[in-house]
């Protein structure tokens, strides 16, 4: 036997038993008595509207005490699935980042998560997740809905596009994070993109000392904190005295190894230069990014002086 669940007006539910060798049609015809109702009905088990003709033990899946429901649909296909939604990924994936950066607010989401009545109510802002398992188990998982929006390897961006309802829900629960105006993690991906990058039409600025001071202090006006400016000034210091930036050789030093890696996760794939950066912050990778920018920005006024 398996149980077939009917939802009608309100908090109304219908609930009745069937024996296997039923077929679909029999089933709806005897749970769905209103006619007007009856020809857009659908028996549903794990998000898969079943055809009418099909019996139960015809459905390998199926098993005694499985529960399927009814779904009366209008004018619509029980089948389709929302369109993945490209901006809501690129939103969540900024906003991902800033957590990453963020302990604070990254501790403060994970326990928004773990709380009792957060499915409850994810469940109902987005009935249709509880037809889509995989999607439901992953969205109350911090670790795996990072993992899953923030990789782009073919395999992953191919579960997005079968499972899109992910992105629209990951969204949902990211709303209340908020990105600092003035913080680096406020650019999108694509604004970042959008500058290129100073190799293009076989320019390379050399990368000085002194554009490396004026991004440092530039980066200081742009902290927010007393504190953060003192050490930005404190690193500029260090600076005066360090070596010329494209006098340092490369390097396969560890040290700093993993902000490195962040730090390409935001845009930045110049490794060796990520790694000096971060020697000027003694680590800081939030310090690394404003002056990286900040570095991309006089670069740019760079190319565009005209040589004397």
């Amino acid at each position: 036997m398996v149980n077939v669940w009917l939802v009608k007006s309100g908090s109304n539910i219908v609930m009745r038993s069937f024996g296997r060798e039923k077929s679909v049609k029999e089933i709806l015809d005897e749970v769905v008595t209103d006619q007007g109702k009856r020809t857009m009905s659908h028996l549903v088990f794990f998000g898969r509207a079943l055809e009418e003709n099909v019996k139960l033990f015809e459905v390998g899946d199926i098993k005694d005490s499985h529960t399927l429901h009814v779904v009366v649909r209008c004018n619509k296909d029980i089948n389709s699935k929302p369109q993945l939604d490209n901006k809501k990924l690129l939103e969540c994936r900024e906003k991902f980042r800033f957590l990453k950066a963020s302990k604070s607010d990254r501790d403060m989401m994970m326990e928004k998560l773990l709380q009792d009545d957060f499915i409850k109510d994810l469940l109902i802002e987005f009935p249709v997740l509880k037809h889509d398992q995989e999607a439901l188990i992953i969205s109350k998982d911090y670790l795996l809905s990072y993992s899953f929006i923030m990789n782009k390897q073919k395999n992953a961006e191919r579960f997005l596009h079968d499972h899109p309802i992910l992105v629209h829900v990951i969204h949902y629960w990211l709303r209340d994070v908020l990105l600092p105006a003035r913080m680096p993690y406020s650019i999108s991906n694509s604004s970042l993109t959008e500058i290129p990058p100073p190799e293009q039409d076989g320019f390379l600025p050399v990368i000085t000392q002194e554009m490396l001071r004026e991004a440092m202090a530039q980066a200081t006006r742009n902290m927010s904190t007393g504190n953060t400016n003192q050490e930005v000034a404190s690193s500029s210091a260090v600076s005066q005295n360090s070596t010329p930036f494209h006098d340092a050789p490369a390097s396969s030093s560890p040290l700093y190894a993993k902000e490195v890696v962040q730090l390409v996760e935001f845009g930045f794939t110049d490794r060796e230069q990520n790694r000096q950066i971060l020697e000027e912050t003694h680590g800081n990778v939030e310090q690394a990014l404003e002056l990286l920018i900040a570095l991309r920005e006089s670069m740019m006024d760079f190319k565009e002086t005209p040589n004397n």
